[in-house]
C-alpha cells in the first residue's frame, strides 16, 4: 500500500471507494493463510488529527470503507516513519487509542459498524462509550 493514499484520503483527494480498492489489492495472503501488506513509505511527514480519523468512521458507516480494512491502516500508522500525532495532546492521545484498537482488534473491540460509531464519539469528543457488550462481535 502506498502510504500516499492515506495521506491523499485524509486531504480530500482519494474517496473511500479508491482508498478501499488500494487497501484491498496491496493485502496479500499467504498459502499458510497469513495476510502482509507491503507499504510504500511517504517521503514527508504528515500530522493525522482527531478529524483525519473521522473521515475514516464516516466511510465506514457510509459503506464506503469495510471496517475490516481499518486494521491494516492503523498498522500501517503505527508502523510509519512518516505519519505521526501530536501526543502531548488530548486530541493526540484519542488519536493514539483509536489507531492502536483499529491494528489489534483480536485484543481490543471488533472492527463492525457498532465500535466504528463509538470510537468516532470517541474521536469527537474524549469520551469513551465502550462497555463489556462491544467485545462481543455480533
Amino acid at each position: 500500500m502506498r502510504e500516499a493514499a492515506l495521506r491523499d484520503f485524509f486531504t480530500g483527494t482519494l474517496d473511500g471507494l479508491h482508498l478501499a480498492e488500494h487497501l484491498h489489492s496491496s493485502i496479500q495472503k499467504s498459502r499458510l493463510g497469513e495476510t502482509q501488506c507491503y507499504v510504500e513509505r511517504l517521503a514527508e511527514e504528515f500530522e493525522i488529527t482527531s478529524a483525519h480519523l473521522v473521515k475514516l468512521c464516516d466511510a465506514v458507516l457510509e459503506g464506503k470503507l469495510p471496517a475490516e480494512l481499518l486494521r491494516t491502516i492503523g498498522f500501517v500508522l503505527i508502523s510509519s516513519e512518516s505519519f505521526h500525532w501530536e501526543k502531548e495532546h488530548p486530541q493526540g492521545e484519542w488519536v493514539a487509542q483509536v489507531v492502536h484498537d483499529w491494528a489489534s482488534p483480536e485484543i481490543n473491540y471488533p472492527l463492525n459498524d457498532k465500535t466504528v460509531e463509538k470510537r468516532r464519539h470517541l474521536l469527537l469528543t474524549g469520551d469513551s462509550p465502550f462497555d463489556e457488550a462491544d467485545v462481543i462481535d455480533e
